[in-house]
């Protein structure tokens, strides 16, 4: 992985691979674990469902149920995608 600087206001910036690896996007919170041995752990935080409010834009016509169920296995086949694809 190699060496990061510490900035200036404590900032520790992730290399752009372990992000990819990671999937941090900028605004992403992650969490640091310290583990007896002094190394660190980072942990992408998982969304929660306040960080979905608004995420789906606004429609602009009412949309059946059926409609929103293949809107919704979509983007559940596009992550899984996406997941196996970022996988090392």
């Amino acid at each position: 992985m190699g060496y990061i600087r510490v900035g200036p206001n404590g900032e520790l910036p992730l290399p752009q691979d372990l992000r990819d690896q990671l999937g941090v996007k900028p605004g992403d919170r992650v969490e640091l674990v310290l583990r007896s041995d002094r190394s660190i752990v980072v942990r992408p935080r998982p969304h929660t469902l306040e960080d979905l409010i608004g995420c789906g834009g606004t429609f602009e016509r009412a949309v059946t149920q059926e409609e929103m169920d293949e809107a919704i296995r979509q983007q559940a086949v596009e992550r899984f995608n996406r997941s196996r694809n970022t996988e090392p």
